[in-house]
């Protein structure tokens, strides 16, 4: 005789709660349905820990490239500067 995995599930099952009559498709649409998705969590969590570092690379990315061009700046200006007053 097999276990049941899920015994709130089954109980529901058993009363007619439980729309679904497939144990399986039930069952995961009960994990989705609670959060207990342990893929869905796992990819979650990892999207997320992906797009983080990612946006903040590329604010580091961002402000190395302002740095720049501020240096870019000053730096024409000031060669723009010497020309001028060398002639």
């Amino acid at each position: 005789m097999k276990k049941p995995q899920c015994t709130v599930l089954n109980e529901a099952m058993r009363q007619g709660i439980w729309p679904c009559s497939d144990h399986r498709g039930a069952e995961s649409s009960f994990a989705k349905a609670r959060g207990t998705d342990s893929f869905g969590q796992f990819f979650t969590r990892s999207l997320d820990y992906i797009l983080q570092h990612i946006y903040q690379v590329g604010l580091v990315t961002l402000r190395g490239l302002v740095s720049k061009n501020g240096i870019l700046i000053v730096q024409f200006a000031h060669e723009l500067q010497r020309r001028v007053c060398k002639t």
